[in-house]
């Protein structure tokens, strides 16, 4: 029977990852990949398991996307449909800060940047009147770990739409963090509106 030191492998692990954290703060940062953010038309990946098309390179800064945005009190009619679905998408929930909203042609993008705290749970819900397939991720803005900072990604159908909707809603059970939630319309287009909701 071999002898195993459960105190040494703890010791181990944590000079792993103080080792892993201190040699990617002396290394210049990544710059921004143009193949990440693809050109407005490009098809994107539909299934909820893969990396969104529209995840960022790790250290690039927040954008709100390439859809041209509009003040959300005026979106009329996308408005009114996200306000009548809200109760069927986000059941139990509550708006978490200000709705986005922009005119959209397929294939462009709108982004908000959002707070999510300990213990909440999270639910993107979409609405445009002539959108028909919508792509929905939660970003980290900034991640310790070198890969795709991806929380979840989600691709649907319909004018009104919603990422983690159903109450299936995304459950943030680590310290606060700052993300970005990224919309993208890949079907249809015109004026769109969405809101983070959580309970």
């Amino acid at each position: 029977m071999k002898n195993r030191n459960p105190v040494l492998g703890v010791a181990f692990v944590a000079a792993s990852a103080v080792l892993a954290v201190a040699c990617q703060a002396s290394a210049p940062a990544p710059q921004p990949s143009a193949a990440a953010t693809p050109p407005p038309g490009t098809p994107v990946n539909t299934g909820s398991a893969h990396v969104s098309a529209l995840a960022p390179a790790l250290n690039a800064a927040p954008s709100n996307g390439t859809a041209q945005p509009i003040d959300p009190t005026l979106a009329g009619a996308a408005g009114a449909i996200l306000d009548k679905v809200a109760g069927n998408l986000a059941p139990g929930m509550s708006r978490e800060g200000a709705p986005m909203a922009a005119t959209f042609a397929a294939g462009q993008t709108m982004e908000q940047v959002v707070q999510l705290a300990t213990g909440r749970c999270y639910t993107v819900v979409a609405a445009g009147p002539t959108v028909q397939a919508w792509d929905f991720s939660l970003i980290l803005v900034a991640n310790p770990v070198p890969v795709q900072p991806v929380l979840l990604h989600e691709a649907a159908t319909g004018t009104p739409a919603a990422m983690a909707g159903g109450g299936n809603c995304f459950k943030w059970n680590w310290p606060p963090v700052t993300a970005r939630v990224a919309v993208q319309v890949t079907q249809g287009g015109g004026i769109a509106v969405a809101q983070l909701y959580g309970k």
